[in-house]
């Protein structure tokens, strides 16, 4: 067999077509070369199963690939928008206030207004907080407010402002170490907020009592609601201004006299802070 290389065979049964009677008629095998030499290439017989499942399997790490780079890329961007970011802000403010002195009378025992006077006020503060989302912030707070009377005085019931233990200071401090702050961002890219504050504090004894008398601190509670702007908040420092209102009331406590004083005031302010992200 000179210039001619021996083939080796194998057989390929192609489906038998049925015949008369549904009887099967299986013809002779066909002959298949299992390497064509001529060609130089190989042929090689995949099972049609098994071909599918390759196939299936061959996208399956792009596809993660893709997850995975899709995920990369959400991750921030999820995170910033879910927020978990601390926040520590630095804030003063001024503007104008009200307040109201009163007295229990010693013979009704009912709280009595004595005098009244307006002031100015000028505070400042400071505050920490969580991003708890894009939108909201949660946090603590505490500050120091400062009046000095502005105009005269109101007097309300002069029997008792005359009274010998009645005393009264007309540049009183309020401080308030102790509150908690949850603010708002309605629209989201937007640096517009509101805010609302619960706050405890109090209000120092007069310095200089009347003669063979004294004073007592008065123990406060009170409220603010704020509305304002701030620049972005994707930076680690922002400046923004607010309006504030704020409203406190309390008085002695009932431990220390059995006539105890009260103060009721609320202020009108406008302000400045600087917030910090580390």
């Amino acid at each position: 067999m000179t210039g001619h290389t021996a083939q080796r065979s194998i057989p390929v049964f192609p489906p038998a077509p049925s015949g008369a009677g549904g009887a099967r008629q299986i013809p002779a095998p066909a002959l298949l070369p299992r390497n064509n030499t001529a060609r130089g290439a190989n042929i090689t017989v995949v099972p049609r199963a098994f071909a599918r499942k390759r196939a299936a399997l061959a996208g399956v790490p792009l596809c993660l690939t893709l997850a995975g780079s899709a995920a990369a890329q959400d991750g921030p961007a999820a995170s910033a928008a879910d927020g978990s970011s601390f926040v520590l802000e630095l804030r003063t403010f001024g503007g104008a206030a009200a307040l109201k002195l009163r007295s229990a009378d010693e013979s009704t025992l009912r709280t009595e207004a004595v005098v009244d006077f307006d002031a100015i006020a000028w505070g400042a503060g400071a505050r920490a907080g969580w991003d708890l989302s894009a939108d909201v912030q949660l946090g603590v707070t505490a500050s120091i407010v400062k009046y000095w009377r502005a105009g005269k005085l109101e007097v309300r019931d002069p029997e008792a402002f005359g009274d010998y233990y009645f005393q009264f200071d007309d540049t009183p401090s309020l401080w308030a170490p102790v509150g908690a702050f949850l603010e708002l961002h309605p629209v989201r890219d937007v640096g517009a907020f509101v805010g609302l504050a619960l706050s405890l504090g109090y209000v120092p004894a007069v310095a200089h009592p009347r003669p063979n008398s004294n004073d007592a601190e008065m123990y406060m509670a009170g409220y603010a609601l704020e509305a304002g702007y701030e620049s972005s908040r994707s930076s680690p420092h922002t400046f923004g201004v607010f309006l504030r209102y704020c409203a406190w009331t309390g008085g002695e406590s009932p431990l220390y006299t059995d006539f105890p004083e009260g103060l009721s005031l609320g202020e009108l302010t406008i302000g400045t802070r600087w917030a910090f992200r580390p």
